[in-house]
Parts: structure tokens; C-alpha cells; sequence
């Protein structure tokens, strides 16, 4: 999904580690176990069981920009 004039969500999951982790990206498709997140360098497949939150932000997307991990 290439869309330049969408917001970033802010996705906040379990990644194993200490603490949660933020990425910033477009949420690109999504099925009964995973949600495919585009950031501007990568895809993410998170397990739906490990997300705490989805938030939207006003963060325009801008794919090839390092601004994926907060």
C-alpha cells in the first residue's frame, strides 16, 4: 500500500524485552493473527496477540525516511 498523504499509526507491542516497543507506520493489511505494518524502510508482521495499543498520530507517512522506530 503506497499512500504518501496518510498519518502514521502509533503501534505499541510486546516485543519480548523489558519494555514495549513503538513503531510509527502504515498499517497495510491485517488478517486473524497478524497486522502488517509498513514503516518507511520495512514491513513489520506483528502477532495481533502482542499489541497493547493503536493510536493514530498526524505523522504524514514518507516512505525511504528513517523516522520508523520511536
Amino acid at each position: 500500500m503506497e499512500n504518501e498523504n496518510a498519518n502514521c499509526s502509533r503501534i505499541t507491542f510486546d516485543s519480548g524485552g523489558d519494555k514495549p516497543s513503538v513503531i510509527l507506520g502504515i498499517i497495510s493489511s491485517r488478517d486473524l493473527f497478524f497486522m502488517n505494518v509498513q514503516t518507511s524502510n520495512r514491513t513489520h508482521s506483528i502477532q495481533l496477540s502482542r499489541i497493547i495499543s493503536v493510536e493514530s498520530t498526524n505523522i504524514p507517512f514518507r516512505k525511504g525516511v528513517q523516522n520508523g522506530y520511536s
